[in-house]
């Protein structure tokens, strides 16, 4: 028996949620949320309330068709950050 496929393009909204999300929906500091998604990927990302240089890290995960699953470390300008738990860009 195989599973069926997973539907990421329905969990892209915080009201998709089974049972709803306590995590603080948005683009705004100490917030997360799905930049997109798809039938068989996403790139969703947090907003952490920590600054460097005065700037918000911002964490994402980005989930390609293959499986593939990456992590990047940016600041709020989406420049690559080498700062708190980020190093070359990764976590």
């Amino acid at each position: 028996m195989h599973a069926a496929p997973a539907k990421y393009a329905d969990c892209d909204q915080q009201a998709d949620l089974a049972g709803g999300s306590e995590l603080a929906w948005g683009t705004g500091e100490g917030n997360s949320g799905v930049m997109y998604a798809t039938e068989t990927g996403y790139y969703a990302y947090s907003i952490s309330k920590a600054k460097t240089a005065g700037k918000n890290h911002v964490f994402a995960w980005q989930k390609e068709a293959s499986g593939v699953t990456t992590r990047f470390c940016l600041n709020s300008d989406l420049q690559p950050l080498n700062a708190g738990g980020c190093r070359d860009s990764n976590w």
